[in-house]
């Protein structure tokens, strides 16, 4: 079983699910604390998570990007998902919730712009 992950100069992480909100907050928190520190795997996954929302939304609409992979972390802290590791891997689960919203989102800018593309 998977108990942490392990950084030299940060403490390490829980990777069991989390049991409350206050929980999961203080989890994001230190991942965020160690892309902050520079750790690249820590800074990799929003730049993956935001590469995936950029190619989701197109180019017309790519500056939609950051607020897709906030409105996506808030939707964890909230609940609104739960991942369970038999859905396969985390970061696969991760990027399909974040392509999903950019898509939502993408329509959504469409209607309001009166775009009609195929």
């Amino acid at each position: 079983m998977k108990t942490a992950i392990v950084h030299p100069s940060i403490p390490a992480v829980p990777v069991q699910p989390a049991n409350d909100d206050a929980q999961v907050a203080a989890e994001l928190d230190e991942v965020g604390r160690r892309a902050a520190a520079g750790d690249r795997k820590a800074i990799r996954l929003g730049a993956r998570l935001l590469a995936e929302a950029r190619a989701a939304l197109g180019s017309r609409f790519k500056h939609e990007a950051e607020d897709v992979v906030q409105d996506f972390f808030v939707a964890l802290l909230e609940r609104q998902s739960r991942f369970l590791p038999a859905q396969g891997r985390a970061i696969q689960w991760m990027c399909g919730l974040v392509r999903a919203r950019a898509r939502n989102a993408r329509g959504d800018r469409k209607r309001e712009w009166g775009i009609d593309e195929p």
